[in-house]
């Protein structure tokens, strides 16, 4: 839906280019997953996993969170944080299940 929000916007101006989009704010696999465990309310233990539990074929950067400069700098950023919107997709699902 955020997503679908976004395209409208650009779609209606004419700020042409290469966009990066994505929600408000970061967080790790693992906040993520404790967000949707609890709204769900999944009994799952969950732990943190280390930085070197799964190690990766190439090198990762330590922090690579996607910033949408473009979208800002022209004041067409439509994205909410990504709690709101993982509340708001979990509720939809939920609902139609």
């Amino acid at each position: 839906m955020e997503i679908a929000r976004q395209m409208v916007v650009l779609s209606r101006g004419d700020c042409y280019g290469l966009y990066h989009a994505t929600a408000e704010g970061s967080c790790s696999w693992y906040e993520l997953a404790r967000m949707i465990f609890s709204l769900t309310n999944a009994k799952i233990s969950l732990k943190a996993a280390g930085p070197h539990e799964f190690p990766a074929k190439v090198p990762r950067p330590s922090y690579s969170v996607l910033e949408k400069m473009a979208l800002k700098a022209r004041g067409l950023n439509q994205f909410e944080p990504w709690q709101k919107g993982g509340r708001r997709y979990l509720k939809s699902i939920s609902a139609t299940g």
